[in-house]
């Protein structure tokens, strides 16, 4: 972070780390950036305004919960995808493998991560400076969006429950 915040005078970011790690992760950033770098992370425990942070950012960094995923693709925001490896039935998994494969997102994988830590800030580094590749990620990541998803559901219970 103190690297990328060196290079990227302008860069602000947003991490938001769950109530169990919010404390930890204060005290990281306080041994790692100086005061001025500092400034420039705003550490969250919780917000229910995902949408908005995600909707000023140029990139998001993430892992593939379904509600999330469907929130970015919605924006056609650039996304750096984590899956979570420990959680039952590999549902993240299989929802990165599905975006690297249709170009729609970064996926680096948590093994990768422990084998090569700076793969993350190398791999943020490099979209945040080529916008072209960052609208590119968007424009084929919105091609999964289901904005409708809701009035469609709601419309084929309405039918079911009608027996239609």
């Amino acid at each position: 972070m103190p690297n990328m915040l060196s290079e990227f005078k302008d860069l602000r970011v947003v991490h938001i780390v769950g109530r169990i790690n919010e404390q930890q992760t204060l005290e990281a950033y306080k041994e790692i950036l100086s005061e001025e770098q500092a400034r420039h992370i705003e550490v969250l425990s919780f917000t229910d305004k995902v949408y908005m942070y995600s909707g000023a950012a140029d990139l998001v960094i993430t892992r593939a919960g379904a509600t999330n995923l469907a929130e970015f693709e919605t924006q056609g925001v650039a996304c750096i995808v984590i899956p979570s490896t420990s959680l039952v039935g590999g549902h993240q998994l299989k929802n990165a493998d599905i975006l690297k494969d249709n170009h729609a997102a970064v996926v680096i994988r948590d093994e990768e991560l422990k084998e090569n830590p700076h793969s993350l800030a190398k791999q943020i580094g490099l979209l945040l400076r080529d916008p072209h590749k960052r609208q590119e990620l968007g424009n084929e990541l919105t091609e999964f969006a289901h904005p409708n998803a809701g009035e469609e559901i709601a419309t084929l219970i309405i039918k079911t429950a009608e027996g239609k």
